[in-house]
């Protein structure tokens, strides 16, 4: 049976096409480098040989490097982006930018978006995103470019791969490890644990178990936090709490604040289980269980324009909390068939969360506000966003194992999604001022007191119960399934030429039910439900020759796309209909072609160098839409992106590995399409995007430095000594005429390990510089005064250790 991934050494030096440092006991052992295999082609292959540009980071490259987050792993990979927001990050969408392809602005994954990331991710083979913490990995694979014959829907701008280690049969053995660090003005210190164990049940069966628990402390402050009443209102200065029998005092109390020390503090806890069986030499099962619970503080943002850019401070007036509960059941089955290998997967997830923000600052720039809301002196506008995202999913395909000119993969594909998306927007203590400001001023609508509510008038808003400080709802369930076909052959025309072509038919049908409105205003909130489908095919075309054993020239075309959607919108805001074309937005669709070259040199390094040009064809971007502002998904337009890859890795002496990546990167929005135009026209949307802005994330420069030096120690133990340095360039925040111009900035980290057989202790220290990089901001135009930016990690410094047996 072919097993998915193995290591050898070779005489070539071949190494993975990316990442991080090469492991730096293995490089004293071995001065040549190491094969590794993945699997991205539905065959088992090695990284040179897959005829596009890939990367591949072992679970050793992973421990070695300190790798324990998404946001740890993308900061030293090639050509690809992550917006950190901590444990919060990936709400229900992925954060990941590949080669500059992305619509969205940075900071609004706060809270779930409608549309599907732009980068589709597996773990193992289910298809989801999880923000999992990164242990026990035996690799990750980074697949650079649109890839959907292979990977379906929402691989526009790439794929990655999460490959966690299977049961072991020959042996028990387990892992301890654990560590502590402390981040600078950080309130308390950071610590996490880790188990395994590799249970061996006979000579076919074996069990794999991991537990984990991580605990963050926060670095961010609040300095002007209200204090709040159990109903979510804010405490008067004056004591007041009656608006009718104290109307005078309730009408004019002020907000009391308190000043809150490390909002951000997080903890995760997880949990895996993987069970396998493997009863010949032709046949494994692998049954897996992933569970992860997060539990937030608070956002990884602070508030430039009123504090500082230097200052560690948040201007929100309330706590935003999320927690997010992840698990996922998945069988894998190989059978090897002889003329083919036969692999079928099937699995089940379920991911759900909820998280709050503060709109105050948002809401207060709106046209309407004091008409509405009028003028309290203790504003208060909280966002309270849930969302549960559970599917089913079944993949089945052939791999040919015969000898000859042709290769051939054939498969199939379903799956059902079920959607659930819920905001609530609430103007805590907004009804009781209304009603003190009526009976002090005798006015209504305007300023001081707005118009007040419906609650205590009205049961019901449209289908709705009338909810007391209850001023906005959307919810919106949403079906889905996907049905595909697909298919790879392959051609050998010579020993060193191949051809590959590869074709995918989906057919994809979409159904929601949606509630939303107004609910201050009397028949403001509506239903409506909406039904699509598409259904098309996509290709794919690659052709790569070996000049000679040590160089490997590439060539590929190939197609990504993403499923369309509804829109939850209701049907007029303040009595202006709203464009039917909003209600539904179409797939949106890449076209990539690429050509490439890798090798090694001299026997010590490989090198790495492409030169990509992808077009977007009807992108898909989260715009404002109708007077309320309101997030709805338009077909923007056209776009494209274009970039330069080049890395290279290696040894530069038995004792010292290098490695050096830089990308160049040119995106931008080529023209708008006729929808948005009529949209603008009509008042559906007030986004202003103008073509010839860059892409949002997309640096035009990034590169990435690290060493490693291994000091061989007489009692056989050894030192690594390592240093790392990533840098990008400026980059824009978001698509419209708003967005925040994020200034470049450097992170350097430097660690040193000492290894034996059965343990290592690590020291290290991250953002060495204490650098205040921004990755994310909200335009002061659009938010006042508090307007928020999400922030890196400042300087951490630590120890880690771990002990095997």
């Amino acid at each position: 049976m072919k097993m998915p991934y193995k290591k050898t050494i070779l005489s070539g030096a071949i190494v993975s096409a990316t990442l991080g440092g090469v492991p730096a006991v293995v490089i004293a052992q071995e001065s040549a480098l190491e094969e590794v295999m993945v699997t991205a082609t539905r065959r088992s292959v090695s990284v040179l040989d897959v005829p596009y540009n890939i990367s591949a980071l072992t679970g050793d490259d992973l421990r070695e490097q300190g790798v324990s987050s998404a946001a740890d792993l993308f900061r030293i990979t090639t050509g690809v982006s992550f917006v950190d927001q901590g444990p919060r990050s990936g709400v229900n969408n992925s954060n990941l930018i590949i080669r500059g392809v992305n619509s969205e602005t940075l900071s609004r994954n706060q809270g779930p978006l409608a549309t599907a990331p732009v980068v589709s991710t597996y773990i193992n083979e289910t298809p989801v995103f999880v923000n999992l913490r990164l242990t026990d990995l035996e690799r990750v694979e980074v697949l650079r470019g649109p890839q959907g014959t292979l990977y379906g829907s929402g691989s526009l701008g790439g794929s990655v791969r999460y490959i966690y280690n299977k049961p072991q049969f020959d042996e028990f053995a387990g892992e301890i490890s654990g560590g502590v660090s402390q981040t600078k003005r950080g309130d308390g210190v950071n610590y996490e644990t880790d188990l395994m164990l590799n249970i061996p049940l006979g000579d076919s069966l074996g069990i794999r178990l991991n537990a984990g628990y991580e605990d963050r402390a926060g670095f961010i402050d609040q300095p002007a936090r209200y204090v709040r009443n159990g109903d979510g209102s804010p405490v008067l200065d004056n004591g007041a709490t009656d608006p009718f029998g104290d109307s005078a005092n309730f009408f004019a109390g002020q907000p009391v604040y308190e000043y809150v020390e490390g909002v951000n503090d997080s903890e995760t806890e997880s949990f895996r289980g993987a069970l396998a069986w493997a009863p010949g030499d032709r046949f494994e099962a692998n049954l897996n269980y992933h569970h992860q619970t997060n539990d937030v503080g608070g956002t990884q943002m602070t508030s430039p324009a009123q504090y500082g850019e230097d200052t560690l401070k948040n201007a929100s007036l309330i706590a935003e909390p999320f927690e997010r509960d992840v698990d996922i059941v998945a069988l894998d089955i190989d059978f090897d068939m002889g003329f083919a290998s036969f692999t079928a997967s099937a699995s089940s997830y379920k991911s759900e969360g909820e998280g709050s923000r503060d709109l105050t600052g948002f809401y207060e720039l709106f046209s309407f506000y004091e008409s509405y809301y009028g003028t309290s002196p203790r504003p208060l506008i909280e966002d309270v966003s849930r969302f549960e995202d559970k599917g089913d999913v079944f993949e089945a395909r052939l791999v040919s194992q015969t000898d000859g000119a042709f290769d051939w993969v054939a498969g199939v594909f379903y799956m059902e999604q079920d959607t659930d998306l819920s905001a609530r927007q609430y103007y805590y203590g907004y009804d009781d001022y209304a009603n003190s400001c009526f009976i002090e001023t005798d006015t209504f609508g305007g300023a001081p007191c707005g118009f007040g509510t419906l609650f205590g008038f009205e049961d019901f808003n449209g289908p709705v119960p009338v909810v007391k400080d209850e001023a906005y709802l959307v919810d919106q369930q949403n079906e889905f399934t996907d049905s595909a076909i697909f298919g790879e052959l392959t051609w050998h025309i010579t020993d060193a030429w191949q051809i590959t072509g590869g074709v995918r038919y989906y057919d994809q049908d979409f159904e929601t039910t949606q509630v939303g409105g107004l609910e201050f205003v009397p028949g403001g909130v509506e239903s409506r439900s909406l039904d699509t489908s598409d259904s098309d095919s996509l290709f794919k075309l690659n052709t790569s020759y070996q000049l000679n054993e040590n160089m490997n020239l590439y060539a590929v075309w190939s197609e990504g796309f993403r499923r369309g959607g509804a829109n939850g919108l209701p049907n007029e805001a303040f009595g202006a209909p709203i464009n039917d074309k909003a209600f539904l937005y179409a797939p949106d669709t890449t076209e990539n072609i690429e050509i490439g070259i890798k090798g090694t040199l001299a026997a010590r390094y490989q090198y790495t160098l492409a030169y990509y040009d992808i077009d977007w064809q009807d992108m898909q971007s989260n715009l404002s839409c109708t007077g309320l502002a309101l997030l709805c998904v338009v077909n923007v337009g056209e776009a494209y992106s274009r970039g330069i890859e080049a890395e290279i890795t290696g040894n530069l002496t038995d004792n010292i590995d290098v490695r050096a990546s830089y990308t160049y990167n040119d995106s931008e929005l080529e023209s708008l399409s006729d929808t948005l135009q009529e949209f603008v026209v009509d008042g559906t949307s007030f986004a202003e995007v103008e073509p010839g802005i860059s892409l949002p994330g997309a640096s035009e420069n990034t590169l990435y430095l690290a060493a490693n030096y291994n000091q061989n120690l007489s009692n056989g133990n050894s030192l690594v000594w390592s240093a790392n340095a990533s840098y990008r360039s400026d980059a824009e925040s978001a698509l419209d005429v708003y967005s925040v111009k994020l200034e470049s900035f450097w992170l350097w980290n430097a660690a040193v390990s000492m290894e034996a057989s059965e343990w290592t202790v690590r020291g290290f220290v991250n953002n060495i510089a204490d650098e205040r990089g921004f990755t994310a901001a909200d335009p002061v135009e659009l938010w006042g005064i508090g307007a928020n930016a999400i922030i890196t990690t400042p300087r951490t410094y630590g120890v880690s250790a771990s002990y095997r047996f």
